[in-house]
């Protein structure tokens, strides 16, 4: 009774775990080294430098397009409006390079945007400001109401109508109003004091996103979205402490490639994640039609025996009917033999019916016309059944059993649950590595007046998501399970009016309790076993 993995198929939902935090801390520290080394050569220019802005601004706008697709095809699935902010920042960022390379002095000097000297800055400050924006708004919306359902699409391309409008009017605005922009350049690459508001504010909004982000438990696209805010905070740093403004210097070059390397982190992280998903998802399917094809096997196997057993009985009935009417039509008729035939079949009835009564008590709550049963007798006789597996698995079994009266139950239901059970404790005592397997079956007699059987044993333990749901159908923790055997077990118990349930066994391993009612019987039968 192993653990059984249950991961979280998101980003959104899935928590960032050390090995996450530890990788996360690395990207970061290569970050910080590269602005080291560039620090003592951030202000030369790096003349003629130019036409590699084109490339930049193309590996930018594909990278934040792509991650907007992802991260909508979250939003469809889950319908966060966190994830639908977090997805128009990413357009936006996109869409925004485009008039920003446009419109850059010296690029395109032929097809470019006439924007004036301030309108690259200023798209540049929109830009800079607008992405945190957006990631801290997805910090604060993470743990709000998600979006109406049948509403995904709709919102989707809202999202992306209204994103797709805003980047217009800012284009619009430098083309057409570049006259009335704030001074930020004084020439095509220094700064004036006011641009310097830009950095200062963006510093701030990162600082708020991040500490926005850092609440709570943070999930794995929490983790890479902190370390997208660091890393564009040191892009900052360098375009506008650092170089001191001057663009296209070495400093300058270095934040734009620490820009870049930011745009790409959450893109890695989706699609390396998309990639594991997918891959867990077709796993699961062909385990889950091997799976399938088993229990069919078992069913086909289980209705065969049942059919078996329910044909003899039958035949004997219509064997009996068909001398019965022979004896009838003889002359004279041979009443006694008719007699005997005719309690043959009633006998052949009451004994289908009595095999139908168990068939159905080991799926239904019907309790069973059983008789006392001795608990301690019949653990002893299961435990002797299959000591030759707990041998073979070098597994020692412990039997602590105290005095308890007998309980009504059926002795082979009641055998078909300790073996169960006992044969479970044997394997997750065979999986306990190094430690050494054992097993100890338990009787004493409760508080409330019942017959409680305790088996313990020293395997893994079981996960408790998995524990409360491990005696439903097909619920299985072994990987060649079916998943029907603690469910039949259940079904027997709480069909003779008891319980059963499972807990952690202190220091490593399982325990599995059930309690029956004591049979309203004088004697003490369970004493003397």
């Amino acid at each position: 009774m192993g653990p059984v993995e249950d991961r979280p198929v998101s980003l959104t939902t899935a928590p960032a775990r050390g090995a996450h935090a530890r990788i996360a801390v690395l990207v970061v520290a290569g970050f910080a080294l590269a602005v080291a080394l560039a620090a003592p050569h951030s202000r030369t220019v790096l003349v003629g430098s130019e036409p590699l802005l084109p490339a930049y601004a193309a590996a930018l706008f594909i990278n934040e397009l792509i991650t907007f697709t992802l991260l909508a095809g979250i939003f469809l699935v889950e319908r966060s409006r966190a994830v639908l902010v977090l997805a128009s920042g990413y357009l936006f960022g996109s869409l925004t390079i485009v008039p920003w390379v446009l419109s850059f002095p010296g690029v395109f000097p032929l097809i470019g945007l006439d924007a004036g000297l301030q309108g690259t800055a200023l798209v540049a400050a929109v830009r800079r400001v607008g992405f945190p924006a957006f990631v801290l708004a997805y910090a604060l919306l993470r743990e709000r109401a998600s979006a109406p359902p049948g509403r995904g699409r709709r919102s989707i391309v809202a999202a992306i109508a209204v994103v797709a409008a805003s980047v217009a009017a800012i284009t619009a605005l430098v083309v057409w109003a570049q006259h009335a922009l704030p001074p930020l350049m004084r020439d095509t690459r220094h700064v004036t004091l006011l641009w310097q508001v830009v950095p200062a504010a963006a510093l701030l909004l990162y600082a708020g996103a991040f500490a926005a982000l850092w609440r709570g438990r943070p999930t794995i696209l929490d983790l890479w979205l902190m370390v997208v805010v660091v890393t564009l905070a040191f892009e900052v740093a360098l375009l506008s402490y650092v170089s001191g403004g001057v663009r296209l210097s070495v400093g300058w070059w270095v934040g734009r490639l620490c820009g870049l390397a930011s745009a790409s982190t959450v893109l890695v992280v989706l699609l390396s994640s998309t990639t594991a998903l997918y891959a867990r998802l077709a796993r699961s399917l062909v385990e889950e039609r091997h799976a399938r094809a088993n229990r069919l096997v078992a069913m086909e196997a289980l209705s065969a025996a049942i059919a078996h057993e329910v044909n003899q009985p039958l035949a004997s009935m219509v064997t009996n009917a068909n001398a019965g009417l022979r004896w009838l039509h003889r002359t004279p008729p041979d009443h006694s033999e008719v007699t005997a035939a005719l309690e043959r079949i009633v006998a052949d009835g009451h004994r289908t019916g009595a095999l139908v009564r168990n068939i159905r008590a080991l799926f239904r709550d019907d309790t069973a016309d059983d008789g006392p049963v001795a608990p301690n007798a019949v653990i002893r006789d299961v435990v002797a059944a299959r000591g030759d597996d707990a041998h073979l698995a070098r597994i020692a079994i412990a039997l602590e059993l105290r005095e308890v009266p007998p309980v009504r139950a059926n002795r082979v239901h009641l055998q078909l649950v300790v073996g169960n059970l006992l044969a479970n404790a044997i394997d997750a005592a065979a999986s306990g590595g190094s430690r050494g397997g054992g097993i100890t079956i338990s009787t004493a007699l409760s508080t409330a007046g019942e017959v409680e059987v305790a088996v313990a044993d020293t395997g893994p333990g079981i996960e408790p998501g998995i524990r409360a749901r491990m005696f439903d159908p097909f619920v299985t923790t072994k990987p060649d399970g079916m998943g029907m055997g603690l469910m039949i077990c259940r079904s027997i118990v709480e069909a003779a009016g008891g319980w059963i349930a499972a807990d952690d066994n202190r220091p490593h391993g399982t325990v599995v309790r059930f309690a029956l009612p004591p049979a309203a019987v004088p004697g003490a039968e369970g004493r003397a076993a």
